[in-house]
């Protein structure tokens, strides 16, 4: 080992190109502006697809996810990211549409909250967790 630290998928943080960062950040969005604000201060002035997982497969499902989709992209256009919604509904794990999405877009990062930890283990990209915040 040459001492670089490698990701999962054999990436070194050097394999990381400045091309690399002009693809979209993906913000998993459940409802947290903590989320949304610290990936602000990443990605202010670049593209986020604002991902909105929910699981089942009813009409409300459907409007569920795509109205947090949009409130989350709101909140990240409102701190100077340009925010695409993507609201998902479904019987997948969140962690596999996640996982999915990321590939899809291409994302750079994945910035979650502390209910995505199952993502540690299967995700291919980058991860940032934020944890919870006090009260």
């Amino acid at each position: 080992m040459d001492g670089m630290i490698t990701a999962r998928g054999g990436r070194t943080a050097a394999a990381y190109t400045a091309a690399d960062l002009t693809e979209p950040m993906l913000i998993v969005y459940r409802g947290s502006a903590a989320v949304v604000e610290i990936a602000a201060l990443l990605a202010s002035g670049r593209t986020a697809v604002v991902l909105a997982p929910v699981p089942g497969t009813t009409p409300a499902d459907v409007e569920r996810a795509e109205r947090l989709a949009h409130q989350g992209a709101l909140l990240a256009t409102e701190l100077g990211i340009k925010a695409v919604p993507r609201g998902e509904a479904g019987t997948r794990p969140a962690w596999q549409v996640v996982g999915d999405v990321a590939e899809a877009t291409r994302a750079w990062l994945v910035v979650a909250g502390p209910e995505a930890e199952p993502l540690v283990g299967h995700i291919e990209r980058p991860l940032l967790v934020i944890p919870e915040q006090p009260a």
